[in-house]
């Protein structure tokens, strides 16, 4: 349970950061590809 808490808050964090690069859109879409990713490896249930 504490990973997952780290694991929000970490996204969050680095999506903070994004957001006066990429925009809403950019940033969104980065996340979504980035859980993309972690179900191709099989990280995610």
């Amino acid at each position: 349970m504490l990973l997952a808490i780290v694991s929000v808050q970490g996204g969050a964090t680095f999506a903070k950061e994004l957001f006066p690069a990429l925009g809403l859109a950019g940033t969104a879409g980065m996340r979504i590809a980035l859980v993309k990713d972690m179900e191709a490896l099989g990280l995610r249930h």
